[in-house]
Formats: structure tokens, sequence, C-alpha cells
């Protein structure tokens, strides 16, 4: 494994972890999450969710012609120092992410950053950024 993307395991692990503690107490249930239980999973992943803005120049494959648009991926900020998880399908082949930024909010203050993207590893379909 490339050492320069040795954290990526880890960030990809935490992902794993957080899509087990929202789905497992209730895949074998129908009924809807209770109002204390969303409440708690809120309070403690929250601060950790960030919404990444983006440019994305594109470039179809038969004709050469490049396009950009706007997006906009949520992300999850990882460590305090500013690194954050997104989708790997906006960088391809095809696409390079520019311009992105990430938005944080809490306690009802908006931040945005400028990021810098890191790279996304060929066995993961993550993106990661630094903010």
């Amino acid at each position: 494994m490339n050492n320069r993307f040795w954290f990526y395991r880890k960030a990809y692990g935490c992902l794993g972890l957080l899509a087990i503690l929202f789905a497992a107490p209730r895949v074998a249930s129908a009924e809807a999450f209770p109002a204390p239980v969303i409440r708690q999973a809120y309070n403690q992943w929250a601060r950790a969710l960030c919404l990444v803005t983006f440019s994305q120049e594109l470039t179809d494959p038969r004709s050469g012609e490049s396009r950009r648009r706007e997006g906009t991926a949520l992300g999850l900020l990882v460590r305090s120092d500013g690194l954050v998880i997104t989708h790997g399908h906006l960088q391809t082949d095809t696409s390079r992410i520019t311009d992105a930024r990430i938005r944080l909010e809490s306690d009802g203050k908006t931040d945005e950053l400028p990021a810098v993207v890191l790279g996304k590893p060929d066995d993961l379909n993550l993106l990661f950024l630094q903010a």
C-alpha cells in the first residue's frame, strides 16, 4: 500500500463505523427511529458533517470538449487539521475538481474554507480534501 495514503484506510474505516452505527440498531425492524436515537446521533456526529462546494471540469471522452459545472457534496471531517472525505466519483479520468471549498456549521455559525484536493486512492471510491 502506498504510504502517502496510509491514513485513507483509517478514514475509510471511520465511514464504515458511521454507517454501522446508523444502520445496525434498526436493520431488522420496520419501526421508525425513535426521536431520542436521532437526537443522540445528530448531537454526536453533526460537527463532523460538512458541505463540499466545487467547480468541476468535465471532458467528453469522445469529442474532447470540456465544460464546467458547479456542484455540492456531503463531506465528513475526519481530523482536526481539516482532512475531509467525500465521494470518490466526483473526480474521475474525465472530470477534475477545481475551486473546492468546505462549509462547516457549528453553534449557528457558518465557516467556509478553501480546500485542496489531496487525491483519490485507486482502490477506494473516496476523495480526500484538505481545508
